[in-house]
């Protein structure tokens, strides 16, 4: 199963064209989430986007992105950013920093991908405990 969170898996060649359908109907959601949240919420809004998600931030009050350098622009990180900002909104970074191994700056948000996938199997069942309190459910599925 692919990782969402990897940018080669949305900028894969093709990947675009199979995926126009499915960004329409997020950004379809995201704008009806923000009208859901500002009839109960009156302070500002934001969401926290990945880089490579086509977000319309005319619903939102500021522009929140997920900045992680790493190996793939590290040379136009600044650019990038600053690509973002010209939105009209003030920029807010929502998540940032890598980890701290060597070669970790490299992998920017993947710096996690070290983790063995059984222990990272076992952490999410954890997890899933804990936040939804079913403690009757094994760790290990």
């Amino acid at each position: 199963m692919p990782l969402l969170a990897d940018p080669n898996y949305w900028t894969a060649p093709g990947a675009a064209e199979a995926g126009a359908d499915a960004m329409h109907r997020f950004e379809a959601h995201l704008a009806n989430a923000a009208r859901g949240v500002r009839s109960l919420f009156s302070g500002p809004i934001t969401y926290a986007a990945a880089p490579w998600e086509p977000v319309d931030w005319r619903v939102f009050d500021y522009v929140g992105l997920d900045a992680y350098r790493d190996a793939s622009n590290r040379n136009n990180f600044a650019e990038v950013l600053r690509a973002q900002a010209s939105a009209g909104k003030p920029l807010v970074l929502t998540e940032f920093g890598c980890c701290t191994y060597r070669g970790a700056a490299d992998k920017g948000a993947m710096g996690l991908a070290v983790v063995d996938s059984d222990l990272r199997r076992a952490w999410s069942a954890w997890r899933f405990r804990v936040y939804v309190r079913r403690p009757e459910l094994p760790v290990d599925g």
